[in-house]
C-alpha cells in the first residue's frame, strides 16, 4: 500500500492537516464504500471551522468532493453527486469547534463509486474550507457568524492509502 498523503493549501496547511484513510482495505463490489477523514488543529488554542463543503460536512459523501483515481492508469472515477445551495446565514450547527492539539473526525459514505475488480484505487478529496477562525467558537459572535469576517479561507486537497476492489468469488472459498 502506498502512505497516506497529507495536504492542505490556501494559507491553512499549518492550522489543519487532513487526511483520509479507507475504512477497509479492499472493497467488495456492491458494498458500500467509507472513508474516515481525520483533520487536526496544529495550534495551541481551539479553532472553529465551518464546515461546509469541506470533508467534515455532514453531506461530504454526496457533495462531489471525493472521487476515486485508479492508481495504475490516473483514471478519476466521480460518484454519485448534488450540488447544494445554502442558506445564509449559517446555523451554529454548521460550525465545529477543534480544540488546541487536538483531531476530529467523520466517516464518509461515498454512494454511486463505479470501481473495477482487481484494481488499485486511492480517494482524493478537494474540498473548501468556507471559514477558519483560529478561536473557540464562544469567542465568535452572531456578526462574525453571519459575515463571515475574520476567518481564513482555503483549500484541502488529500488523498487516501490505496487499496483494492475485490474480485466477487474471492474469499468465498
Amino acid at each position: 500500500m502506498s502512505s497516506s498523503s497529507d495536504k492542505a493549501v490556501g494559507g491553512l496547511s499549518w492550522v489543519l492537516q487532513t487526511k483520509i484513510r479507507p475504512v477497509a482495505s479492499s472493497l467488495k463490489p456492491g458494498v458500500p464504500f467509507a472513508v474516515d477523514v481525520i483533520v487536526r488543529n496544529s495550534l495551541d488554542h481551539p479553532i472553529t471551522v465551518l464546515t461546509w463543503d469541506s470533508p467534515l460536512d455532514p453531506k461530504a459523501g454526496i457533495l462531489g468532493i471525493f472521487q476515486a483515481r485508479d492508481v495504475e492508469g490516473e483514471n478519476l472515477i466521480q460518484g454519485d453527486f448534488l450540488r447544494l445551495r445554502r442558506k445564509m446565514p449559517p446555523s451554529k450547527e454548521s460550525f465545529l469547534e477543534i480544540g488546541g492539539k487536538k483531531q476530529v473526525r467523520a466517516r464518509v459514505t461515498l454512494p454511486g463509486l463505479q470501481l473495477s475488480v482487481r484494481t488499485e484505487y486511492a480517494i482524493e478529496c478537494k474540498g473548501r474550507w468556507q471559514a477558519v477562525w483560529c478561536r473557540p467558537m464562544a469567542e465568535i459572535d452572531e456578526s462574525l457568524l453571519e459575515s463571515l469576517t475574520e476567518a481564513h479561507l482555503g483549500e484541502v486537497l488529500c488523498e487516501s492509502e490505496s487499496f483494492e476492489v475485490e474480485d466477487e468469488s474471492s474469499g468465498s472459498e
